[in-house]
């Protein structure tokens, strides 16, 4: 995670914050990698950019984390290509959002990493920003493959999760109950 500027109550974080599927979602990973285009590939599925690069994030009288854009970065978007973007103006005013509690956040990773995940695990790992531990799943670019759908998947999982089910475990019991001859 690459911080901007940092206090005891505020931190600016280099990264692309994101409305989806109703979570505050932030999107980190190494500069080029994507998540700018990433963002415009959510945005154009109907999700809602708060701030592209740079997300000033607030710790909250309830110990939440509130996240919103610069006001100079209000709206755009910076791709590769078309260049700088007025994602309001482009895509409406639905597309855009002024503020958001952070939920998750999602690290993009080269698919050459060589971090290795527990792929049967319910747990993730979290990251302290200003005092808060934020759930974090990492998710590799592979080839061929649509990112935008493989995060819109993982945050729809995530809030699976957050109400108690795990497709693992349920998979596990299954498995478990065709073994022993009994019905799962």
């Amino acid at each position: 995670m690459k911080v901007v500027r940092s206090t005891t109550k505020n931190i600016t974080i280099h990264g692309v914050f994101l409305d989806i599927c109703g979570m505050g979602v932030l999107l980190l990973g190494k500069s080029g990698i994507g998540k700018s285009e990433l963002a415009l590939e959510l945005i154009n599925k109907g999700h809602a950019l708060i701030a592209d690069d740079a997300v000033d994030f607030t710790l909250t009288k309830n110990n939440s984390i509130n996240g919103c854009c610069p006001k100079l970065l209000k709206d755009f978007l910076e791709i590769r290509g078309p260049g700088i973007l007025n994602i309001r103006k482009l895509f409406g005013a639905k597309a855009v959002k002024a503020s958001k509690k952070l939920d998750l956040i999602i690290e993009v990773l080269n698919h050459k990493n060589n971090l290795e995940a527990d792929r049967l695990s319910c747990k993730n790992q979290k990251q302290n920003i200003l005092g808060a531990e934020i759930n974090t799943i990492f998710v590799r670019l592979i080839p061929g493959i649509s990112l935008a759908t493989l995060i819109e998947v993982t945050v729809r999982n995530f809030q699976l999760s957050q109400n108690g089910y795990c497709a693992t475990e349920e998979f596990i019991k299954r498995q478990r109950a065709i073994m022993e001859g009994t019905t799962a």
